[in-house]
C-alpha cells in the first residue's frame, strides 16, 4: 500500500527537492492516515482543488502552489475552509512549488521549451543562488510575433507582449513560468531576446523597452497548469494507484 510520506519521499528525490531555497514549504503539507489509492493533481489548492479531490475519492491532492508558505501566521478563514475539506476526507496534500519550476525534465519551464521545440542551454533566473529558469535556443529563429502566436495556441491564453525595441528574429529565450518577469535584467545580460513567462508589473513594460529584450506574458496560471499533471501522472504509474486530473479555470 502506497502512503501519502511514500509519495513525498519519491517526489522528493525525483525533484531533488530537499534544501531547495522557496517561500513555499516543498512535500508533505498535510499528512493522511490511510492508503492513497487515487491521486489528484491541481494548479493551486484552492477550494476549488480540495473540493474537487475529495468527490473523486482521492486520498491525496498533490499542487504547485499549496497552503503553506513563508509569512502564514495564523489560520485564516479561506485556509480554514480549504483545511476542513482535506481534514474530514483524510486527504493528504503535497505541494512543489520551486523545484517544479526549475526541474529540468519534470520543470514547469523544461515542459514549455519541449513544447515550444526549443533546446536548453542552461539555467537561468536566480533566486537565492539557485536557477529557476531555464535558456533555450530555437532550432530556426522566429519572429517575435510567431512566437506569441506558438505560445497563445500552446498555453491556451492571450499573450501580452511587451516589446523590447529590437526587430530581429529570435534564436535564444528565457523561460521562467509564473511571477519571472523580475529576473529581465539577468535575461538580457545572458544574451536571450525574449522573456516567456506568465504576468508582468507595470514597470516591466518600460523595462523591456529600456533593455531591449521582449517579454511575453502568457498567464501565471496557464504556465504552470501542465507539468504537476505530468508529475502526477508519472508518480501514480510508479505506485500503480489512480491519476485524476483537475483542471483549472483561474484566466490570471
Amino acid at each position: 500500500m502506497t502512503s501519502p510520506a511514500d509519495l513525498a519521499a519519491h517526489i522528493d528525490a525525483l525533484l531533488e527537492a530537499p534544501g531547495f531555497p522557496d517561500a513555499c514549504h516543498n512535500g508533505l503539507q498535510l499528512a493522511g492516515d490511510g492508503p492513497v489509492r487515487r491521486l489528484a493533481t491541481a494548479a493551486s489548492a484552492c477550494l476549488t482543488s480540495c473540493a474537487a479531490a475529495v468527490a473523486a475519492d482521492c486520498q491525496a491532492l498533490l499542487c504547485h502552489h499549496g497552503l503553506i508558505f513563508a509569512g502564514v501566521q495564523r489560520i485564516d478563514d479561506p485556509l480554514r475552509r480549504r483545511l476542513a475539506i482535506l481534514l474530514a476526507a483524510d486527504c493528504a496534500l503535497l505541494a512543489y512549488h520551486l523545484p517544479l519550476d526549475a526541474h529540468p525534465q519534470w520543470g514547469n519551464n523544461a515542459l514549455i521549451a519541449q513544447q515550444l521545440g526549443a533546446e536548453i542551454i542552461s539555467g537561468i533566473g536566480t533566486w537565492q543562488g539557485r536557477s529557476i529558469g531555464i535558456m533555450a535556443g530555437l532550432p530556426e529563429p522566429l519572429s517575435v510575433a510567431a512566437l506569441a502566436e506558438q505560445c497563445q495556441t500552446l498555453f491556451d491564453h492571450p499573450v501580452l507582449h511587451c516589446p523590447g525595441d529590437r526587430d530581429e528574429p529570435i534564436k535564444t529565450m528565457a523561460i521562467v513560468s509564473g511571477s519571472g518577469a523580475s529576473c529581465l535584467a539577468e535575461v538580457r545580460r545572458a544574451g536571450c531576446q525574449v522573456l516567456i513567462t506568465g504576468e508582468v508589473h507595470e514597470q516591466h513594460w518600460h523595462e523591456a523597452r529600456e533593455l531591449g529584450c521582449h517579454i511575453l506574458a502568457c498567464g501565471h496560471h496557464a504556465t504552470e497548469n501542465q507539468a504537476i499533471h505530468r508529475l502526477g501522472a508519472t508518480v501514480a504509474q510508479h505506485f500503480g494507484i489512480t491519476h485524476v486530473t483537475i483542471p483549472g479555470d483561474n484566466p490570471l
